[in-house]
């Protein structure tokens, strides 16, 4: 017998508008989706504004982390893509999440989604 221990999604947003990468649209995004999946945040998201010479382009990285484990959202301004990496040990539904994204972003939107399992010892 196997037991669900956690699933992870892996989001590809394309095709993004510049104001909808920026850090306040993107709270609020976070905060959309921790609603629906009814999950529960432990202290405030981290929020980083990322540059450097070799990349000039300035991007966000937004963690939070949830009892249950993490949000991560990843920008590429100068691609108008935004990533998003969501893992959970309860079950999310995939449909409320592309539902989500689809009503913010109405664009391109790929999820690739992955069960963990672990193997358990039955009642029989």
């Amino acid at each position: 017998m196997e037991k669900t221990i956690g699933v992870n999604f892996i989001i590809d947003v394309y095709k993004v508008k510049s104001e909808f990468l920026e850090k306040e649209s993107l709270l609020k995004l976070l905060e959309e989706l921790i609603k629906i999946t009814k999950s529960n945040p432990v202290g405030k998201p981290l929020i980083k504004k990322i540059s450097s010479p070799k990349y000039p382009y300035s991007g966000f990285s937004i963690i939070q982390i949830i009892k249950e484990s993490h949000f991560a959202f990843h920008t590429w301004p100068e691609y108008n893509y935004l990533a998003i990496d969501i893992f959970s040990c309860k079950a999310i539904s995939e449909k409320k999440i592309l539902n989500c994204l689809k009503r913010n972003f109405n664009k391109e939107v790929k999820i690739k989604f992955r069960k963990y399992l672990r193997k358990v010892k039955g009642c029989g």
